[in-house]
């Protein structure tokens, strides 16, 4: 039996020269998957997909921490973001795979060690108020520690003037970043009216069409400070296409869920740019609506 290391993103395979084969795939005493594998025809062996079977089951969240804020470095373990998966044929186990979630598409990391650190912040800046965090992926764990102190750490070398607004997100390789918004942010609120016609007497001061709920969506657009190339291309890629994004305004003390409504990113340079420094605009939306009635 071997046990294979790898990130969720490669294409992992077992490979066997059997013309059929009856198989499982098992995580923390259950059975997730079972299937059939058929050889092609003419083929010399059969390989089956494991990653992509598995990749559902990770996931790396840091709510804990931005709950509590903690004034000094506090751990928070992420114990589905790197999981060992066994694989069976029949009901003999071949192999482990330990998946780990990171969707880089790289080889920048090594795939074993302790105390890997697999976050990235884009400009390392900080404000008082920001939680600076720092995720670590070890031989058979994830963890995150996080320390809203206002001291430099974890990465974060460089305080700023204060700014309201923070992002947190998980980055490409399966870690959390901080990131402060040194430009402007403008806020906004979409309505979707649901309404109801009535008859009326129009010498009265009845109504015809009523609303009954309005559903609110608010929206935020974010400027960046400026940034250099390096920045820039880290941004585009950990940041804009981050499927987890928290946002935090510091002057009225919320961080609440939002998602990035921008549905692509252009790796800006110095030289594409007119020969200045990068800036993005970022467009978010709260994940969470409101109903007003």
């Amino acid at each position: 039996m071997a046990t294979i290391t790898a990130p969720i993103w490669k294409d992992t395979y077992y490979t066997t020269t059997a013309d059929t084969v009856n198989y499982s795939i098992g995580l923390d005493g259950e059975t997730i998957f079972t299937g059939k594998g058929v050889k092609y025809p003419d083929a010399d062996d059969m390989q089956l997909n494991i990653n992509k079977i598995c990749r559902n089951y990770l996931e790396c969240d840091i709510a804990a921490l931005l709950t509590t804020m903690p004034s000094s470095n506090t751990n928070q373990d992420h114990p589905n973001a790197q999981r060992t998966f066994n694989f069976y044929t029949g009901s003999t186990k071949v192999n482990d795979y330990v998946f780990y979630q990171d969707y880089s598409y790289t080889n920048d990391k090594p795939a074993t060690g302790s105390s890997i650190i697999v976050s990235n912040p884009i400009n390392g800046h900080y404000v008082s108020g920001m939680l600076k965090v720092r995720t670590y992926r070890g031989t058979s764990s994830y963890y995150t520690t996080g320390s809203a102190s206002s001291s430099t750490g974890l990465g974060y070398t460089t305080r700023v003037k204060c700014v309201p607004y923070v992002l947190y997100y998980l980055n490409s390789y399966g870690g959390w970043d901080a990131f402060a918004i040194e430009g402007t942010g403008i806020k906004k609120d979409a309505y979707t009216t649901y309404k109801t016609d009535q008859s009326y007497n129009n010498t009265t001061l009845q109504f015809e069409t009523n609303k009954y709920a309005q559903e609110i969506k608010t929206s935020y657009e974010l400027n960046t400070g400026l940034l250099s190339d390096e920045q820039s291309a880290n941004l585009a890629k950990n940041l804009l296409g981050s499927i987890k994004v928290y946002l935090q305004n510091i002057d009225e003390g919320w961080i609440k869920p939002v998602i990035i409504t921008d549905s692509n990113a252009t790796y800006q340079t110095y030289q594409t740019n007119g020969r200045k420094l990068c800036q993005y605009k970022i467009n978010i939306q709260e994940s969470q609506s409101k109903i007003r009635k």
